[in-house]
């Protein structure tokens, strides 16, 4: 869910620049006798962007328990902004800050029993998951 609220986040952004846009860029009929009043910069309108970055990778897993484990350990790396697993398609999306680590997002998520593509869970880890949790391992 966090992600789907970054989504909306972005797509406001990205329409509030549109429209900031064309509104400095259209004069309206007034040809380039308006243009200087539209060059001075007001920062107390600046918009911060995050440079968070996106990463895709796959995650085994069953359940509802599943995605609130997997997506717990995700979010529990410092630097990780969001994460969101996809039960169907066994993806997790994650967005994180520059600089961090993605292999200790996939350690964490392997620590909580579930295989990534870089790193596989350990007997033990996988072993104390609930029945459900249990998908067919490599």
């Amino acid at each position: 869910m966090k992600t789907k609220t970054l989504r909306i986040s972005a797509i406001t952004f990205m329409m509030a620049l549109v429209t900031l846009g064309f509104s400095s860029c259209s004069g309206g009929g007034q040809g380039n006798q308006d243009r200087g009043s539209h060059q001075t910069h007001d920062q107390s309108h600046d918009v911060e962007v995050s440079d968070a970055q996106l990463a895709e990778f796959s995650v085994n897993g069953n359940c509802g328990m599943c995605n609130q484990r997997i997506e717990t350990a995700a979010t529990s790396v410092g630097g990780v902004t969001s994460a969101e697993w996809d039960g169907n398609t066994k993806m997790i999306e994650i967005a994180m800050d520059p600089g961090t680590d993605l292999h200790e997002v996939h350690m964490a998520i392997a620590k909580a029993g579930h295989d990534t593509e870089m790193h596989r869970a350990t007997d033990e880890a996988y072993d104390n998951l609930h029945a459900c949790c249990k998908y067919e391992r490599e």
